[in-house]
């Protein structure tokens, strides 16, 4: 709460002018704090100090003010006109309360906390000088009255909207923004950032966004931060348009607020584009926080867009709005994912791509490279056989088991390395041990089958020249993996591969179509790889970037140890070709 330093002094004052009137000869200086004759009649005061939880306004008897008697609190502001740039005080009403004590030229209120943290020293009051001690208290959310020039009806005449409205043949959007600052004036920090929402939603690409955005910013700096909180019932609404949906789709309208007292209806109207009439839902509740409105699958059962407008009654009167009429929010409905199996446009996909991996600091004794090239064709319309594909790869790397510690012989000298880049070295604790190479080159014939729309099994049947100190000529392997989700949607994969004497995998991985042409995954993979040694655990994460429906780019970084100590990375990419 803002005090300016004057507690000392208002607490004088308050002090002082609470005590009855003295004759001025014996008191000269009473005559400065309670002057006989009245400083004001027009109903208006000013708050001098705040002393805990009492406010000291500088208006008592001497202008006709008695215990009991109501006064409205005021919170002054500045407004920025964002067509003409005029800045113009304005004020919101924070609270009506009786006041508990009077005096001469002073009296005492104590508002509630909620009400006093709002208020500042040199914020106006407003007061009547009759006895209400008998009527009835006044709600506290009483819309606060404005001076006659900032009314809607005589914006033109106040300092900030005259120049605009000397304008004749103003553009629509000028006019519109100027009717949108007008509805503010007189109104909370959060009416305020209602209003203005409401405008940027009805014209998203405003010559005026930079200048209403400012004020959004200041308004929202007076609802959060120092300068205080506002109480008043009027509930700031937030609502997002759902982006594009695919044909099929469900379509969600989400509106969350952090009090719903202040509202009595919300009214959602949609349309698919093009037709001529809205049809009226209204949404439920969905927590203590959110109302929710899942649109009829008719909406998107083809590729027509889909126009809606909402109405937000409020307790106090009046309406909120997103879109309008002549400018309804828009939801965009797109052609669907080839149905399962159904893949006209996108039958065949051609991958190529590689990957190295590093299991020990880059040294060179226990990494392995990686690449493969493959050509997978859909069925139009499937049966139990989804898809068919080939392919060919190779793989090569050098390792080795892992010391667990220092190594010595029987006879306690150290042994030394006699193979890979480090021979002729001591063998250290997570060193490599016994280096050696190992590599195959393969073929394969791959297999999709469809269990259920969304189970589906994936395996190769591997064949290939393998090279490595125990085995060096035809060898074979083969992979399988289950799939449980959508090929081209959220899916999780599970299964495990042998490579001939290159050794084994087994891995988990998750993948996320979150973001449409960004599908991402994540791979958690336990091998003993590349020489079929110790095992050893992958994290890998993997992106493709679609950047038609026709080709994509694939990054794929990976962390990647046998020990905590026994560590590397792996990077990989490639690129995917669908027609």
């Amino acid at each position: 709460m803002k005090r300016h330093g004057l507690w000392p002094m208002a607490l004088m004052l308050s002090v002082v002018g609470l005590l009855p009137p003295v004759d001025a000869h014996a008191r000269p200086h009473a005559k400065v704090l309670e002057p006989a004759v009245p400083a004001r009649k027009d109903g208006q005061a000013t708050i001098v100090a705040i002393n805990a939880a009492e406010v000291v306004l500088d208006v008592g008897a001497y202008q006709g003010l008695e215990p009991g008697a109501e006064v409205a609190l005021y919170r002054m502001i500045r407004a920025r006109h964002p067509v003409t740039g005029v800045t113009i005080e304005d004020r919101f009403l924070v609270g009506r309360v009786r006041v508990e004590e009077v005096a001469g030229a002073l009296s005492i209120v104590r508002p509630p906390p909620a009400m006093l943290q709002l208020l500042h020293t040199g914020d106006p009051v407003q007061y009547e000088p009759l006895r209400v001690a008998a009527v009835a208290p006044v709600a506290q959310n009483t819309p606060a009255p404005t001076t006659p020039d900032q009314t809607a009806a005589n914006c033109p005449a106040c300092p900030a909207c005259a120049p605009t409205a000397a304008v004749k043949g103003t553009d629509a959007e000028t006019t519109a923004v100027t009717a949108a600052f007008r509805q503010t004036l007189g109104k909370t920090p959060q009416e305020r950032i209602l209003i203005w929402r409401a405008f940027l939603n009805e014209w998203p690409t405003s010559r005026y966004t930079q200048a209403v955005r400012a004020e959004l910013n200041i308004w929202s700096a007076e609802t959060k931060g120092a300068t205080g909180r506002t109480t008043a019932r009027s509930p700031v609404i937030e609502h997002r348009t759902p982006g594009p949906v695919r044909v099929g789709e469900e379509v969600w309208l989400a509106f969350a607020a952090a009090d719903w007292s202040a509202v009595t209806d919300i009214r959602v109207h949609v349309r698919r584009t093009g037709d001529g009439a809205y049809e009226l839902f209204r949404p439920e509740q969905s927590g203590r926080l959110q109302r929710r409105l899942r649109l009829p699958d008719a909406f998107t059962a083809d590729a027509v867009g889909l126009q809606y407008t909402v109405e937000v009654a409020l307790v106090e009167g009046g309406n909120l709005r997103f879109g309008s009429a002549q400018a309804p929010l828009e939801i965009e409905v797109q052609p669907p994912l080839a149905a399962q199996g159904k893949y006209a446009p996108h039958s065949t996909t051609f991958r190529i791509g590689g990957e190295y991996v590093d299991f020990n600091r880059f040294r060179g004794d226990d990494r392995e490279v990686a690449g493969e090239a493959e050509l997978i064709y859909r069925l139009q319309d499937p049966g139990w056989l989804y898809a068919f594909g080939i392919g060919y790869g190779v793989m090569n790397g050098v390792g080795g088991a892992v010391a667990p510690v220092d190594q010595f012989t029987t006879a306690g000298v150290r042994q030394v390395h006699t193979t890979g880049p480090r021979a002729g070295l001591p063998v250290l604790r997570n060193d490599t041990m016994n280096v050696h190479s190992a590599s195959f080159k393969y073929a394969w014939l791959s297999a999709e089958l469809a269990l259920h729309p969304v189970v589906h099994v994936l395996g190769r049947l591997v064949v290939g020249v393998s090279g490595s100190q125990s085995n060096d000529g035809l060898d074979a392997g083969v992979e399988a993996y289950l799939r449980l989700g959508s090929e081209r949607g959220t899916n999780l994969r599970i299964g495990g591969s042998t490579m001939a004497d290159m050794g084994r995998a087994g891995s988990l991985a998750l993948t996320t179509t979150v973001v449409e042409r960004l599908p991402m995954t994540v791979l958690i993979e336990a091998t003993n790889r590349p020489v079929a040694s110790d095992i050893g655990l992958r994290l890998i994460y993997e992106a493709t970037w679609w950047s038609t429906d026709a080709f994509g780019l694939t990054g794929r970084l990976g962390y990647n140890l046998r020990t905590i100590e026994h560590v590397g990375m792996s990077a990989g990419g490639g690129l995917t070709l669908r027609w």
